[in-house]
């Protein structure tokens, strides 16, 4: 059995407060300090992450507090100190983490830019120190960390943040020799990013390197094989995804998505190269290969309207949507009449038939009156399906039978009930489909 040693930083029942503290290393910094014991309050201007980050650090059986605020704002220290002693009690621990790269360069870095990189990296972090340190030093306890960068040390980044940052280092070395004594130490920490392409750089290639939260400022390059994201939900801000883009030469490969499905068949909507059009497959493929997708099978779309330029239908028939009684399948002849606007023919030779239910009509009227499930479309002239009964010929003239949503050869002609004519022979018996021309007279 193999005993979990930790270390005990002496930090339980202890109060901190870190600043920037609902994302990123400020919220690592915060979870840390609730995993020893420590309560912690946390400012941010963002809602919704702070609340996330709250509900986490409570998780850990100590007390914690969110603070909306700017600390970059002269009164928001001060705000944020006083909320803290009152909810959690005397602050014992300040964390400065609150900064950011602004990436000026010397001939594009007006006063503005100076003051609020300044404000964010620098002087936030003093004015809190200022509210803090008096409180500490009475008690003889206290710890003060500000978080600077590697680049306030070497070159790297832009010229305000490296200068803000180099202020910050050497703000918190004086403070630490004028506090030495008291109890309240000051300390700074210069870390790389949070965390930094640098970091993954130095990093073998044969290793795991596991991040709980990264944020990126530029570009971003994944080099490999295998790209593999395992979250809830991809957010995308971009309005523009570019599928392909190291594509050279002439296109010689499909490109889209493709969703897996577990036990049944994979589905996508791909851009088939070899039939130089889209199209809603399912296939075997599992995403591991680049080039053509197998295609075991069309799939099914469904949308409410649909615009483009037809060059060819399955069946060619003028159909209409009519409000239905119920929901037909495709070949079901009906007539006007029933509940709503259409129901199944029941009657021999009935004179209110209405048309077929057309599975794909080429033309279709009233298309905005519902769906197919509601108004299905009848087709009232062309080539469609249609369930039939009997023996059947090729020109005979079609009419309703006693047997519901089914055509039959006419025996006799009786204006005012054909539906149309054969287009193909049945003598399977029993009930069938063939294709009939609608012609209603």
């Amino acid at each position: 059995m193999t005993e979990e040693v930790g270390m005990d930083l002496g930090l339980k029942d202890k109060t901190a407060l870190v600043t920037g503290g609902s994302r990123g290393l400020g919220r690592q910094i915060a979870l840390s300090l609730a995993r020893e014991g420590c309560n912690v309050a946390v400012c941010a201007r963002g809602k919704e992450s702070l609340e996330q980050t709250v509900r986490e650090l409570r998780s850990f059986g100590v007390s914690a507090l969110g603070i909306q605020a700017d600390v970059t704002l002269r009164s928001g220290g001060d705000q944020i100190v006083e909320e803290t002693r009152r909810n959690l009690g005397h602050l014992d621990v300040l964390i400065n983490n609150v900064g950011g790269s602004e990436g000026k360069e010397f001939d594009s870095a007006d006063d503005a830019a100076w003051e609020h990189t300044f404000q964010l990296n620098l002087f936030a972090g003093i004015r809190l120190i200022r509210f803090c340190l008096p409180a500490m030093k009475k008690r003889g306890w206290g710890r003060i960390i500000s978080v600077a960068s590697i680049w306030g040390r070497e070159f790297g980044g832009g010229l305000t943040y490296m200068t803000a940052k180099a202020a910050l280092i050497s703000f918190s070395k004086h403070l630490a020799i004028e506090v030495a004594g008291t109890g309240v130490t000051v300390g700074g920490a210069a870390e790389g990013g949070t965390p930094s392409v640098a970091i993954g750089q130095a990093v073998a290639t044969t290793s795991n390197v596991t991040f709980n939260n990264l944020v990126v400022d530029g570009t971003l390059t994944v080099n490999g094989a295998t790209t593999t994201v395992d979250t809830t939900n991809i957010l995308v801000e971009d309005p523009l995804m570019f599928l392909s883009s190291g594509a050279t030469g002439s296109a010689s490969v499909d490109a889209g998505l493709i969703v897996e499905r577990g036990d049944d068949t994979n589905t996508g909507f791909i851009w088939d190269e070899s039939a130089d059009q889209w199209a809603a497959v399912s296939t075997a493929e599992t995403g591991g290969t680049a080039g053509n997708v197998t295609i075991s099978a069309y799939a099914n779309m469904r949308c409410l309207v649909l615009t483009g330029t037809a060059t060819a239908a399955q069946y060619s028939d003028l159909a209409e949507r009519y409000e239905t009684d119920q929901m037909y399948t495709a070949g079901t002849v009906v007539c006007f009449g029933g509940n709503a606007e259409i129901t199944q023919s029941t009657e021999l030779y009935d004179s209110k038939v209405a048309g077929v239910i057309s599975t794909n009509p080429a033309h279709l009227m009233n298309a905005q009156a519902g769906t197919n499930e509601t108004h299905p479309a009848v087709a009232l002239t062309g080539r469609v399906p249609c369930k039939v009964m009997g023996t059947v010929r090729k020109g005979d003239l079609m009419v309703t039978s006693a047997q519901p949503g089914v055509a039959m050869s006419a025996d006799e002609r009786v204006p005012g009930t054909i539906i149309g004519k054969a287009i193909q022979d049945y003598t399977d018996g029993g009930i069938g489909v063939i294709e009939i021309l609608v012609t209603l007279m």
